[in-house]
């Protein structure tokens, strides 16, 4: 199954954090970028204790992955507690 559009956890845009979740991927073909959490604009809110966990057959070759990010934000952490975990994956990966 080929997924274009990005896969997101958490969003927050504005006002609030997005901290605290999990995105499992167990197959597929992404063709965009998969975020356990992302904070678009804002000041001072957080992409933390995010994880994002892929498995099985799945291509991410065209995909980034991103525990967490802060995309246009002033202040704020997006690196305390994010994982990316991998489990027999039998594909390739090109962007971490």
């Amino acid at each position: 199954t080929m997924h274009n559009g990005a896969v997101f956890g958490g969003y927050s845009q504005g006002i609030g954090n997005a901290n605290g979740n999990t995105v499992n991927i167990s197959g597929g073909t992404f063709g965009n970028n998969i975020y356990g959490g992302v904070v678009k604009s804002g000041t001072n809110n957080d992409a933390i204790n995010n994880t994002v966990q892929l498995s099985g057959t799945l291509n991410v070759a065209e995909a980034a992955i991103y525990g967490g990010v802060l995309q246009n934000s002033l202040g704020g952490d997006a690196f305390t507690g994010n994982t990316c975990k991998y489990h027999t994956i039998r594909k390739s990966i090109n962007y971490l």
